[in-house]
């Protein structure tokens, strides 16, 4: 389960078929992402995972579309000789399932020696509005061999009631918290009224509601879980012996010395949030002054001022080829315009950023006018041969360049 930053929950849920019709492969896994978002209309499905014409679609770049993403995607998935299939509706959200067709390594344990050891019986109720929050939820506990339910808040009683009339009450209640504290009150009073044994209760809070938690403890609840509620959590919770697994020690490799001029300043064009702080934190540990803007016209303008010497000058311009507004290489035309009207000094070298590897889209932004290409995802010491290439000592003094 996954919580966009908008705050929709996106259920991720894996499938396992050990007995595939084929004998070219051992086993045949499952990854379905369900999306309640907005869903996707018919005639756009068709060409969802076409490359080329996400690729040229200039109107979609400047919405921040999807770029390759899907068509990368399908490409591995039949790498491993699977597929990506896509079911969805306007207003109804999509479910994108990537099947992967792959041989058991010969070391590969069993299932069962994988399993902790066995839980107490327990009977769980997820009393919970949301239903994806609360689907995923039953998925990570059925799997684990709990027996669970789950309901909605309005008729969660209803469902205790049958629980135990059917002779098995529920052990653990796991309420919604935003229910309030008198309604999760009276259901766990109510499920404690018709078992034989004591039944454990796990209210659910919003993480800015933590504090909330001393007057649902006073109305009778043991624990508490936090939003997003992580499976795990919810197993250690459940005493099933899921204990958390011990990290993985990785050696990791000390950052190498960067022969780079004192402090460059680096002016990073990129629209995307997460893109730009992983740059950000790379170009700083190596003493990079680093300055963002979010799409192409902000470029332009930050070197409007540069021109006209509110801005000090930048050593280094790393520029996402699209973007919304105006893209990367309308900027670089754009700049390099700037610098020709005004006869200025030699416009700082301009390094295009895109995850398109194709040579047409390399050879479109040299003929921008960009200097250099960094291809994304990039990992650190590329950037930082790109960096040592443009911002050195050497680099200032036009030897680097000049080759």
């Amino acid at each position: 389960m996954h919580m966009h930053s908008d705050g929709v929950v996106v259920t991720v849920h894996t499938s396992l078929n050990t007995n595939p019709a084929s004998e070219s492969y051992d086993v045949e896994v499952a990854i379905a992402v369900e999306d309640p978002g907005m869903g996707i209309a018919p005639e756009t499905l068709a060409s969802l995972f076409s490359e080329f014409e996400q690729a040229e679609d200039a109107v979609r770049r400047r919405q921040g579309g999807t770029g390759l993403g899907l068509a990368i995607s399908r490409r591995l998935a039949r790498a491993m000789g699977g597929d990506i299939l896509v079911a969805s509706a306007p207003g109804c959200g999509s479910t994108f399932t990537a099947t992967l067709r792959l041989k058991r390594a010969p070391w590969a344990v069993s299932a069962s020696e994988l399993a902790g050891p066995p839980a107490t019986a327990q009977h769980v109720l997820l009393a919970l509005d949301g239903l994806i929050e609360r689907r995923a939820l039953r998925l990570s506990l059925e799997g684990a061999g709990i027996p669970t339910e789950e309901s909605a808040i309005a008729s969660a009683a209803d469902m205790v009631a049958a629980a135990a009339r059917a002779g098995e009450p529920f052990t653990r209640l796991i309420v919604d918290g935003r229910s309030g504290c008198q309604t999760a009150a009276r259901l766990l009073t109510r499920a404690r009224a018709g078992a034989p044994r004591d039944v454990q209760g796990v209210i659910v809070l919003d993480t800015a509601a933590k504090a909330d938690f001393a007057q649902f403890r006073d109305a009778g609840f043991d624990a508490y879980l936090v939003r997003p509620v992580r499976p795990r959590s919810v197993l250690m919770h459940l005493g099933t012996g899921h204990e958390p697994i011990e990290p993985v020690q990785v050696t990791v490799e000390p950052l190498r010395p960067v022969q780079l001029m004192v402090s460059p300043s680096v002016l990073l064009v990129e629209d995307n949030d997460i893109n730009a702080l992983l740059a950000r934190r790379m170009l700083e540990k190596v003493g990079c002054k680093v300055q963002h803007c979010v799409n192409g016209r902000e470029a332009v303008d930050a070197f409007k001022r540069v021109l006209a010497g509110s801005d000090a000058p930048y050593d280094l311009v790393l520029m996402d080829a699209h973007m919304p507004v105006l893209d990367g290489l309308e900027a670089t035309r754009a700049i390099k315009a700037l610098y020709a009207a005004q006869d200025a000094a030699t416009v700082p070298p301009i390094i295009a950023v895109t995850a398109n590897a194709f040579d047409e889209d390399r050879r479109r932004c040299f003929e921008a006018g960009m200097d250099d290409y960094l291809a994304k995802p990039f990992d650190r010491e590329e950037l930082y041969r790109l960096l040592e290439q443009w911002c050195s000592e050497d680099a200032r003094r036009g030897g680097t360049r000049a080759a």
